[in-house]
């Protein structure tokens, strides 16, 4: 109070330096700053998360994946900017603390370095959240695709995250990506095919970017875990009439609708894209000739996004359905659980199978 008193007296420009602490006032918060800088339910006495039972996040595996790799793989290093536990970097500076480097918030920063490393010979995994990539793009360009280097740029909470709210949806990363020349773009469905795309990664001399979401990966007992090959999708059924294609994890909702429309006596063919790029177009003109609907979904921007591939492929292969294209709006996303978000833009279960229908 008293600085910013002295400084109203002041006849020129004055520069008040502020030095905050985080979680000031809940002791918990205060000898952990890291873990209270996003957090779900906790224990309000002993500062606790509350975990419900439940699959491994995304960001679980990565971490633990990451780390096992840079056992056998003394190239790895992890870049982050300034989120290591946001994005399981920690699990790896456990291990090996003189290959984690984090710069601060300058993701611009993150991906030149990783550029430096890699022209080096060193395999960098940059880990940050999808919407703050955005502010790297002139990086990604011109630093590593541009000379074709291999970085792997991990695209944490790709899609919707909820109650963060708009600043924090990674809604636009599969349209700004696709256009990059060099660089492949593979989404997971699951903890399985993250593992998998992570050990391709490694081992391609080219750029990558490895977009999956927040909170639990997917987990499909009843679908074989068919091996994730370069630039294939996974086709799981062959059916009639519809075809759903699914990019990353909103499998989750293409798949409860698939097997909505099994249950009211339809046969659809669901496809599982795995990568946006590259994306074989043999594999996908062959598995979508013949249908009257042909359905895409994604937990991206609809515009720019992965149904523009495949409809791409398809209209070059002379292929003619009715494409519905199920993604996030050309607006902004509100705050809100993922369920209710998801029901406002059209792409959980119900939203989709009542569309098809209609369209028919």
């Amino acid at each position: 109070m008293k600085a910013i008193e002295n400084a109203n007296g002041q006849d020129e420009p004055v520069l008040i330096h502020v030095l905050t602490k985080k979680g000031k006032g809940y002791k918990p918060a205060e000898e952990n700053p890291s873990k209270f800088h996003g957090v779900a339910s906790f224990d309000i006495e002993t500062g606790n998360s509350v975990k419900l039972a439940g699959n491994k996040s995304y960001t679980d595996i990565f971490g633990e994946t990451l780390a096992e790799m840079a056992e056998t793989n003394q190239r790895i290093v992890g870049i982050s900017a300034a989120m290591k536990d946001g994005t399981g970097l920690n699990k790896l500076e456990e291990k090996f603390p003189e290959r984690v480097f984090d710069v601060g918030i300058a993701e611009q920063h993150a991906v030149t370095l990783a550029a430096g490393m890699a022209i080096s010979g060193i395999k960098p995994f940059v880990a940050v959240y999808s919407t703050f990539m955005q502010r790297a793009y002139d990086q990604i360009i011109h630093d590593v695709a541009l000379q074709n280097l291999p970085v792997v740029l991990c695209l944490d909470r790709g899609g919707l995250v909820g109650a963060d709210g708009p600043t924090h949806h990674g809604t636009f990363d599969i349209s700004f990506l696709r256009c990059i020349p060099n660089l492949t773009i593979m989404l997971p469905k699951d903890g399985y095919e993250l593992v998998a795309m992570m050990k391709i990664a490694e081992n391609l001399n080219s750029p990558v970017a490895l977009r999956y979401a927040r909170g639990e990966a997917g987990n499909y007992p009843d679908i074989e875990q068919k091996k994730v090959i370069y630039g294939e999708p996974q086709i799981i059924n062959k059916g009639e009439n519809i075809a759903i294609v699914s990019a990353g994890h909103i499998f989750e909702e293409a798949y409860k609708a698939y097997n909505q429309l099994k249950a009211e006596g339809y046969n659809p063919t669901l496809i599982n894209m795995r990568f946006i790029k590259p994306l074989s177009e043999k594999t996908m003109s062959e598995a979508l000739r013949g249908f009257k609907v042909v359905a895409t979904v994604e937990e991206g921007s609809v515009k720019g996004g992965a149904g523009e591939e495949v409809q791409s492929i398809m209209m070059d292969n002379n292929i003619c359905a009715k494409v519905l294209k199920f993604g996030l709006p050309d607006n902004f996303i509100e705050h809100g659980d993922l369920a209710s978000l998801r029901r406002i833009a059209g792409i959980d279960a119900n939203s989709i199978v009542t569309r098809i229908k209609e369209n028919l």
